[in-house]
């Protein structure tokens, strides 16, 4: 099924300069170690040959809002991600005191026309389906503030950390606004329709304790482990059957809507995928003689579709 969102994307974005890709060649404990790194004025995207990539939102004036510079190089950066076949696994991450405090209300309010609130709401829309549909795992670390489309850009990810700092404010009443970028599709889902409904009538602010009991967060750490622990979870999939990963994920994403017969289907469609996989053979290989298998596929899209 081809993705509508990435070319809509791409149809918005192809007006700015394409990023270039700059690598840098460093040893370090005698390993030869390939970094890319890309600073945008308000993100970094950095790419390790771990299979570890990061992006992370700089914007800590503006509390990683998402004005229209800030939307559109988050959405360059991940068209670039996209584009490096040693990028396994993103780690999405804002600042200290801010994961994103969603839409800018300077944007929301200075916005004249229903053409332009349209163009924005849909580019905030396509932004949280481009890490809804990324091929790849993403695990949030997330910090500080988290709002409005921001919500949706977080559940969209597929694993979630969270600080002992980090609030979910679901706040949009308090604005006479809905909710949006798909936070109603993932609420009901994630929480069924009436704690959902709680949620958004009431405004509901949620620390992260709370969020980690309602299964907002896989787990909560202290600040200063954040990072740290999203890099080692990250690792941990990057070093796995990738190919596997991504066939789970995509499994995982279709059994929100499909029936137990389709997804049964789907789910023989990736076995025979994955079972012709070098991958497949090594842990097949690695279980028979007692050891630690060696997996050294990756994902490939021409697998995928």
């Amino acid at each position: 099924m081809p993705n509508i969102g990435m070319q809509v994307l791409m149809l918005r974005v192809t007006a700015y300069p394409t990023i270039s890709i700059k690598a840098e060649m460093r040893y370090g404990g005698g390993i030869l170690m390939t970094v890319l790194r890309k600073e945008l004025s308000s993100c970094t995207l950095e790419v390790e040959d771990s299979g570890v990539a990061t992006l992370t939102m700089t914007d800590a004036a503006r509390m990683n809002a998402f004005n229209e510079e800030n939307l559109r190089n988050i959405l360059e950066a991940i068209i670039l991600l996209r584009k490096i076949p040693q990028a396994q696994v993103l780690v999405l991450t804002g600042t200290e005191y801010a994961f994103s405090s969603g839409g800018d209300i300077d944007l929301l309010s200075d916005m004249d026309s229903v053409e332009k609130a349209k163009w924005t709401f849909e580019a905030a829309c396509d932004l949280v389906n481009l890490f809804y549909n990324l091929e790849i795992p993403v695990i949030a670390a997330v910090s500080g503030i988290v709002a409005g489309a921001a919500l949706s850009m977080m559940m969209a990810c597929d694993l979630i950390i969270g600080a002992e700092n980090a609030s979910l404010f679901f706040a949009f009443g308090q604005i006479g606004f809905t909710s949006d970028s798909g936070t109603s599709y993932h609420l009901v889902r994630k929480l069924g329709y009436h704690k959902a409904a709680e949620i958004l009538f009431f405004n509901r602010k949620i620390d992260a304790p709370q969020a980690e009991e309602l299964g907002f967060f896989n787990r909560v750490v202290p600040l200063e482990q954040l990072l740290p622990e999203a890099r080692k979870w990250a690792e941990r999939i990057a070093s796995g059957p990738m190919l596997a990963t991504a066939c789970d994920k995509k499994l995982l994403r279709a059994a929100m809507h499909n029936t137990y017969l389709q997804q049964q289907e789907l789910e023989s469609q990736y076995q025979i995928l994955t079972w012709a996989s070098d991958d497949f053979k090594e842990g097949v290989a690695a279980f028979k003689e007692r050891r630690k298998p060696q997996f050294k596929g990756k994902w490939q899209k021409e697998y995928l579709g």
